[in-house]
């Protein structure tokens, strides 16, 4: 997935791995940055990815606060 290379900072559980080299099923811890809010967190590769249920957490409750207002969802996780 190279868009979330571009939000990739490091991987620190292998310093040396870099996002061509992990897998995206990699439970490997790294840093993060959003590219859209700037915030940063660590978590596992896998989780990094948005289909894998991590992703920024800031911008994931905007989304859903907006599903929210249109009527699409109910606010309830």
């Amino acid at each position: 997935m190279p868009e979330l290379a571009t939000e990739w900072l490091e991987c620190v559980t292998y310093p040396t791995v870099t996002p061509e080299t992990i897998s995206a099923q990699s439970s490997a811890e790294a840093r993060w940055r959003c590219s859209a809010c700037g915030h940063s967190w660590v978590g596992p590769t896998v989780r990094g990815t948005r289909s894998g249920g991590g992703g920024c957490k800031p911008c994931a409750g905007k989304r859903r606060s907006a599903r929210v207002v249109a009527g699409v969802g109910r606010g309830c996780l």
